[in-house]
């Protein structure tokens, strides 16, 4: 598989309703019949205004890692937890056999936020959400976020979540590059050169077999997820399974203004 751009399959909200969300598949951009690419089934990215409300929603078999960019959101759930997330602290939800929440932007600078959406290695697992404080990223390195093992936050399938802060110029080789491993690069901000391919702020990257080097063109921050393909996988979760996408791809009004559900 060669690198290359994946485009947002969907997109719906409105600034009029206070969210908007783009949702990549990236099994589409690979050729396959199924929406994800082994255990990961999405990438999210969001944008929240001040006072918006995703209302108590559910999810079942998923994994969902969510990096907040800017902004604050105050997670609530059906497990009793109250907490806040932000850009200094992540949140993975191990939605497992039943779980449900809530979000809530506080303050005054809207929200933007990534969420990758994995597959579990099997269904009705016990339900659990963790949370994590950012340490000071290390430039020129790969820190480790999120993984079955040795990570702040546990993954309940063979997947690995890395982040990097690069200074313009530096070279990067990318992490996990076994032939059954497949990669996704999200750029959270700047300007990136993957192999031959060059890639900007808000684009993912399907990352291919022979890729050996990433190259900040401008400081950029950005977030790799790599899945062994090999490793078994729950494909029915209830964010996370297969999708069929519909025909048409304008956006899809939400529910309601100010208390609906969004992205997570």
């Amino acid at each position: 598989m060669d690198t290359k751009k994946i485009k947002p399959n969907r997109r719906r909200g409105s600034w009029q309703q206070g969210c908007t969300v783009e949702t990549t598949y990236p099994g589409f951009a690979v050729g396959s019949d199924d929406s994800g690419l082994g255990s990961i089934g999405k990438i999210e990215r969001s944008y929240a205004l001040p006072g918006f409300v995703a209302s108590m929603h559910p999810h079942r078999d998923d994994e969902i890692f969510s990096y907040t960019r800017s902004g604050m959101i105050l997670h609530l759930d059906s497990m009793g937890h109250e907490e806040k997330i932000s850009s200094t602290r992540l949140r993975v939800i191990n939605a497992g056999g039943a779980f449900q929440h809530e979000e809530r932007v506080l303050g005054r600078d809207p929200v933007e936020a990534f969420h990758v959406v994995l597959r579990p290695e099997r269904s009705d697992l016990e339900p659990m959400v963790q949370f994590a404080d950012l340490t000071i990223v290390q430039p020129k390195s790969w820190r480790l976020l999120a993984a079955r093992k040795t990570a702040p936050l546990t993954l309940r399938v063979k997947a690995w979540l890395y982040d990097a802060h690069l200074e313009a110029g530096t070279h990067l080789f990318p992490a996990h590059t076994s032939g059954s491993v497949a990669r996704v690069l999200v750029i959270m901000n700047g300007n990136v050169r993957v192999g031959g391919e060059r890639f900007q702020k808000g684009d993912i990257a399907a990352v291919g077999d022979q890729a050996n080097s990433l190259v900040a063109l401008k400081p950029a921050d950005v977030l790799l997820v790599a899945t062994d393909t090999a490793e078994p996988f729950f494909a029915n979760g209830l964010s996370s399974g297969n999708t069929v996408l519909a025909k048409s791809q304008s956006p899809v009004p939400f529910s309601g203004t100010s208390r609906s559900r969004f992205a997570g």
